[in-house]
């Protein structure tokens, strides 16, 4: 039960967690978090997560193309955000994001075909 404890998240994990799990963060490094005897013994990554998946795209680009750190999460000023190219940007995860998925227009007549049969069949069998 103690190493379950020493294991388990704390909040600030579980939702890092599902921030990434939603692909709203990126990795920006890897960092010694504990040190003892000036050895190394835990690592931890830093991420810089965001409120959209556009908004992390704008940042992580337009932070490229401007040249400010990468290893930094804030934002933009005004003259930063008017200078960024955002037809240079890839911007394809988020157009995919909200695109709705094609459908097997087939397969979806097949079962709603067989769903109708079904009950119909269901239906005269009870009387």
């Amino acid at each position: 039960m103690l190493v379950q404890q020493w294991l388990a998240c704390d909040q600030g994990e579980q939702a890092l967690s599902l921030k990434r799990g939603q692909n709203l963060c990126a990795y920006v490094e890897t960092y010694c978090s504990k040190k003892v005897l000036g050895v190394c013994v835990e690592r931890r990554d830093r991420h810089c997560c965001f409120n959209s998946i556009l908004a992390r795209l704008i940042n992580r680009q337009g932070r490229a193309q401007i040249g400010l750190p990468m290893n930094q999460c804030g934002g933009f000023n005004q003259a930063q955000l008017q200078s960024l190219n955002f037809a240079a940007m890839d911007l394809s995860e988020f157009i995919a994001s909200i695109v709705p998925k094609s459908i097997n227009q087939a397969a979806t007549n097949s079962q709603v075909g067989q769903t109708v049969q079904q009950r119909v069949t269901n239906y005269y069998e009870q009387k």
